[in-house]
């Protein structure tokens, strides 16, 4: 849903400057086809399936609408990256984002008493927070991946230092990143650590009184 959020979000904008948005729409039915289909699972992994399905189209949507000299292609997560591939700066940008959004939710997880480690959706391994990363889920799409779109088309300049050797242009540029999403995270009404802190006591209200969870649907 709120990876939906953010490509209707672009949608609008996209049409209104008179740019194509076929491609943008295509995407956008098939993460709605995907998201049609969860009410049919039974299982984590079978959901998993299913949210793989939107997450490929969702970030073909957003490589449609990054400048291309950003070089963002695809999502790279850590297995994916294979000896001698040079990360492109958005990705480098969104690991940086999601670093400061897991020590958010982490924040909310231990002040509500939760155990961070068991979680639902992500296997359990050693030292992993399978529960933070599993609350992330909700947020990253509008806590990260929406203000780090909006700097990418506005200064893609900005971010291309990431991809220094190791220096003080590199440092500098992802501090900036990491200012630009938290200045973003403290702006929004409510704020996106408010919100994460809500979504954190409504799990520890479903699990103590064993009832449904409702997880956050942005509207904006």
């Amino acid at each position: 849903h709120n990876q939906k959020t953010v490509i209707k979000s672009y949608l609008k904008s996209e049409a209104i400057s008179g740019r194509d948005t076929t491609e943008l729409q295509r995407k956008l039915k098939t993460i709605e086809k995907a998201e049609s289909q969860l009410p049919g699972t039974d299982s984590w992994k079978k959901a998993r399936v299913v949210e793989a399905v939107a997450a490929q189209a969702y970030w073909e949507a957003i490589a449609n609408l990054l400048p291309k000299q950003v070089g963002f292609k695809k999502r790279l997560k850590r297995w994916d990256i294979k000896p001698g591939v040079k990360l492109d700066p958005f990705n480098i940008a969104l690991n940086i984002g999601y670093t400061y959004l897991l020590r958010e939710t982490w924040k909310a997880v231990f002040a509500v008493g939760l155990n961070p480690y068991f979680g639902f959706l992500h296997a359990r391994r050693p030292g992993r927070m399978s529960l933070v990363l599993d609350l992330m889920e909700e947020f990253r799409p509008i806590a990260v991946d929406r203000p780090l779109i909006r700097l990418a088309r506005s200064d893609p300049s900005r971010l291309e230092p990431l991809t220094h050797e190791a220096g003080e242009a590199k440092d500098k540029a992802a501090r900036e990143v990491w200012r630009h999403i938290a200045e973003y995270a403290r702006t929004t009404k409510p704020p996106i650590p408010n919100l994460i802190l809500i979504q954190a006591r409504k799990l520890a209200r479903a699990l103590r009184d064993n009832a449904p969870y409702m997880p956050f649907k942005a509207k904006w």
